[in-house]
C-alpha cells in the first residue's frame, strides 16, 4: 500500500488500530514521537505500552500525557542492535 491510499483509507484511525489486543496484551512502541499512536493502543484496549524514545523533550511530554497512566512505562532510549551513543536530529525543533 501506497501512501496516498493510506491516506484515502484513513489509516491512521483505521489499520494502525486494526489489532487482536486485550488488556493482558503488552505492546512496544520504538519512537514514541507524541504519543498519539501509543494513546490509541492503551485507550482502545486498555493494554500496557512500553514505549522506546531517545529525545528528551519528547520523553518530557511523553510523561506529562501519560501521567498517572500505570499502563504506561517510558524509556528515555532509543533500540540498536549494540550499545552506543549515536547522533540524532531534534524534528521539530
Amino acid at each position: 500500500m501506497d501512501h496516498q491510499n493510506w491516506l484515502e483509507i484513513n489509516g491512521d484511525e483505521t489499520l494502525a488500530l486494526d489489532w487482536n489486543l486485550n488488556e493482558n496484551s503488552t505492546v512496544w512502541e520504538i519512537g514514541g514521537f507524541t504519543g498519539r499512536w501509543a494513546g490509541q493502543i492503551v485507550d482502545k484496549f486498555n493494554c500496557n505500552i512500553v514505549i522506546f524514545e531517545p529525545q528528551m523533550f519528547l520523553v518530557e511530554m511523553l510523561h506529562k500525557k501519560f501521567a498517572g497512566n500505570e499502563k504506561v512505562t517510558i524509556y528515555p532510549f532509543g533500540l540498536w542492535t549494540q550499545t552506543e551513543e549515536k547522533q540524532i536530529s531534534s524534528f521539530g525543533t
